[in-house]
């Protein structure tokens, strides 16, 4: 192989995972990580995790998979924080989608809370940079909670998705499109919360939300009707 940089590493890795070869994936990040020669990117972290997700849900005897899913998973995590990059807002996306469908929340949840504190510590930023980098800041910090809240409506978890909700609320965050209709279809489904229904009807109408792109305004419209009904 010709001199191997993070581009080289990140497309062998990519192209194992795409290829239905996960473990030969992370097995390959693993050797990177070992020789410490080239700090993987964040596609690098990206394509790894994916591939523990994939070992997971590849098949196997019951349990085994996610089992060994969950292993290459933490290990990866690991690497992150030794690394200081975990709680960068992408890799720590990835990392929840990937804690959640090995079978552990938990995990999930704890790489939550770590990102959600290092994103808020940004806010002591100078007036000027605040400027600057708020609006990404903003993007970054929704689609980390969207993100948690759909792993646990897909779990079933109703209760948290609407607990997080109320907890965005109190720290003055603005959920996006997708949490608000999240928080309306478990509003509607548990059919014991509509003080926190109401609550993000108001945030889509403060924010012209049914204003927007015709699929946007669909999703959010058929939430309303579905929660009121």
């Amino acid at each position: 192989m010709p001199e191997r940089n993070y581009i080289t590493w990140t497309t062998m890795i990519q192209t194992l995972a795409f290829h239905q070869r996960p473990q030969e994936a992370v097995n390959l990040f693993r050797q990177m990580e070992l020789e410490n020669s080239v700090q993987p990117h964040e596609n690098t972290w990206k394509f790894a995790i994916a591939a523990c997700t994939s070992i997971a849900t590849g098949g196997g005897r019951e349990g085994e998979g996610r089992k060994k899913g969950l292993e290459e998973g933490r290990y990866i995590h690991q690497q992150a924080i030794r690394k200081g990059v975990a709680t960068k807002e992408p890799i720590a996306v990835a990392l929840i989608k990937m804690f959640a469908r090995c079978g552990s929340i938990e995990d999930a949840r704890l790489v939550f809370e770590a990102t959600g504190l290092n994103l808020s510590s940004s806010s002591s930023l100078h007036t000027k940079q605040k400027k600057e980098k708020r609006a990404r800041l903003d993007a970054d910090e929704q689609d980390l909670w969207s993100t948690m809240q759909y792993e646990y409506a897909a779990l079933n978890r109703l209760e948290e998705v609407v607990a997080l909700f109320e907890r965005m609320q109190r720290q003055g965050i603005e959920p996006n499109k997708f949490t608000l209709s999240l928080v309306l279809t478990a509003c509607a489904d548990m059919g014991t919360c509509l003080q926190q229904g109401r609550q993000a009807h108001s945030v889509i109408v403060r924010n012209h939300m049914l204003q927007e792109a015709a699929e946007d305004a669909v999703l959010l419209g058929n939430a309303l009707i579905n929660m009121y009904r």
